[in-house]
């Protein structure tokens, strides 16, 4: 899903050469994404699982610049076992905004503007948006 995700955005960004699109999922390199991660990447597509990996071991992964955390088939997600990783991909995201404001207003810097896609709003669905949702 998160290639498929990958070639639409960037079908839609084609015109904006300043956007770049890439996309981080499991099968792939750590390795080779670490490097496309280095060089910038304006939206990023990612799976949970690899997407808490780079947090964890790429420190070149710059969190402070994004703006919006996109969670596709959020009831597909808690099924196949990842809210522990999406909670702490946006604890980790969130935490950073604000480590990085300190003192300054928040009208500085957006703020992480969470979307949360599901076909169905299953109780747990409904729990996952609740945290993400939550002021701080």
């Amino acid at each position: 899903l998160a290639l498929q995700t990958q070639k639409v955005a960037s079908n839609l960004i084609r015109m904006v050469p300043s956007l770049v699109c890439g996309a981080v999922a499991g099968g792939e390199n750590p390795k080779s994404e670490k490097a496309r991660l280095r060089k910038g990447i304006s939206i990023l597509c990612a799976t949970p699982g690899r997407m808490a990996y780079h947090l964890e071991h790429t420190a070149t992964f710059e969190l402070g610049n994004h703006r919006c955390l996109v969670l596709d088939e959020a009831d597909r997600l808690l099924d196949m076992g990842f809210e522990p990783q999406v909670r702490n991909i946006h604890k980790k995201l969130s935490c950073n905004r604000q480590e990085e404001d300190g003192e300054v207003s928040n009208r500085s810097k957006p703020t992480l503007q969470t979307l949360l896609v599901s076909a169905t709003l299953v109780p747990a669905v409904r729990k996952l948006a609740e945290f993400c949702l939550r002021p701080n």
